[in-house]
């Protein structure tokens, strides 16, 4: 793809038809075969802490995350890393009775409202786009700071990793997207699942 903007394909669920985990990769493999070559056909290969990649595009930078409600996927093409997660609003009760094991002190007493939905996101987003999730360390001593689209990762008192975050509201969905690149501009897809055949 000659675009360096972000693409953003959110794949909207009808309710009672939310795919098992094995055919939200297939979704993902169908939607990234617009960004390699013509012939070659996506096969997505998890490394040791779950971290996707294309088999022989490693370099194609893009994460995906679904919801009860959507599959959103994210491909930056010149960007190294991506991490995007996605919850739906109505999650923020779930979120506000884990804010115990989901935040720290520090985090959880400036959070309300949609704010934990919101902070929970970039939580995800950041640690995929770091490519170790949460194996690593507990969620409540991970702490992602932001200023205005920048953001810095830290673990306990340690700097882990800066970047950029990109948040957006789709309907009743929370998308953060967490990469090395300043988000611009990008491009952003819909659809809803029943106008997707899952392909084998």
């Amino acid at each position: 793809m000659q675009d360096k903007k972000l693409v953003i394909y959110a794949l909207s669920f009808i309710e009672g038809s939310v795919p098992n985990r094995a055919e939200c990769r297939r979704l993902v493999e169908q939607t990234l075969r617009g960004h390699l070559p013509s012939s070659k056909k996506p096969k997505l290969i998890f490394d040791s802490y779950g971290k996707p990649t294309l088999k022989n595009f490693e370099h194609i930078a893009f994460s995906y995350a679904h919801s009860q409600t959507q599959l959103v996927i994210a491909v930056h093409p010149s960007a190294h890393a991506v991490g995007v997660d996605t919850e739906p609003l109505s999650r923020l009760e779930d979120l506000y009775e884990l804010r115990d094991i989901a935040f720290s002190a520090a985090e959880g007493k400036d959070l309300s409202g949609n704010g934990y939905v919101l902070a929970w996101c970039r939580k995800e987003a950041a640690v995929k786009q770091l490519g170790k999730g949460f194996r690593d360390a507990n969620p409540s001593d991970v702490i992602v700071k932001t200023s205005n689209q920048s953001y810095t990762l830290c673990v306990g008192n340690d700097e882990v990793q800066k970047g950029y975050h990109f948040d957006i509201i789709l309907g009743s969905d929370v998308v953060v997207i967490c990469t090395d690149k300043p988000v611009n501009d990008f491009l952003l897809f819909r659809c809803d699942l029943k106008d997707i055949r899952i392909k084998e």
